[in-house]
């Protein structure tokens, strides 16, 4: 299954992202008045009522009392106790989106942050492969790549449950990127916040690079599943052990292939 996005229909990516970030507003305030969501965003209230409606049309909110509250039925799920810091994941996700070339093929995991890295790629004739209805449905809005949904079995928050199917459809891909959300890093392991599992090792294992999108969080360092960390691996975010940027540490140890850590 593919997808196209709002892009082709003529939307601009400022206005775009600032329907995103609208959506992101209105879940973690629960309600949110529309003056305030104009001085939030620096535009006029004129501007805020058309993205409201546009979105409410695409049920992703609902316009009540002068304002939105978040459309339950259309909230993507986390398949993991992530911290709600929607700023965070964005800075990753940016960061990410940075590393993608033309025309390469991204695996995503069903992590908050991860589903963000459509929104920020800015390279042409991407293929990303999404195992979660949300995941789907909020990557086919936020760009005009290619969006395919393995398939397989879903449970009914749309969260992929354990099946061979998906795991036979992405062997028929060949994936530049596996883009995955830690909680925790070891020197040899990584401890994933997509508690579903499915197709994440098989991912990293088909994966020419794997990065990884660090939200540390004491709530998750149990539970979720490990993977074996190796030198494809890149960790992005902030790590108290190391305390320098991807850059720095590439050129302290130019020759290196292990993983890096970097801030946004």
């Amino acid at each position: 299954m593919t997808g196209e996005g709002w892009m082709s229909a003529g939307v601009g990516r400022a206005t775009l992202k600032r329907r995103l970030a609208i959506i992101d507003a209105v879940r973690r305030l629960g309600f949110a008045r529309t003056e305030t969501l104009a001085e939030l965003f620096d535009v006029s209230s004129v501007t805020i009522r058309s993205d409201l409606a546009y979105l409410q049309n695409q049920n992703l909110v609902i316009r009540v009392n002068g304002g939105a509250r978040p459309c339950l039925d259309r909230m993507p799920v986390s398949s993991g106790d992530e911290p709600p810091d929607i700023a965070g994941c964005h800075a990753l996700a940016r960061q990410a989106a940075r590393r993608i070339g033309a025309g390469q093929t991204v695996f995503l995991d069903n992590s908050r942050a991860s589903s963000l890295v459509p929104l920020h790629a800015l390279s042409g004739a991407l293929r990303f492969l999404v195992n979660g209805l949300d995941s789907f449905h909020l990557a086919s809005r936020s760009c005009d790549s290619t969006i395919a949904l393995l398939g397989g079995s879903y449970d009914r928050q749309g969260l992929p449950v354990g099946d061979p199917a998906a795991r036979q459809a992405l062997s028929f891909y060949e994936i530049d990127f596996a883009i995955l959300a830690v909680s925790h890093v070891t020197e040899d392991r990584v401890v994933c916040l997509d508690r579903s599992g499915n197709c994440l090792e098989a991912a990293c294992g088909q994966a020419e690079r794997v990065l990884l999108l660090h939200v540390p969080d004491g709530r998750a360092s149990e539970g979720g599943p490990v993977i074996g960390r190796d030198a494809r691996m890149e960790v992005i975010g902030r790590d108290a052990r190391e305390g320098i940027t991807g850059r720095d540490a590439r050129e302290e140890n130019p020759g290196s292939r292990s993983a890096v850590f970097c801030t946004e």
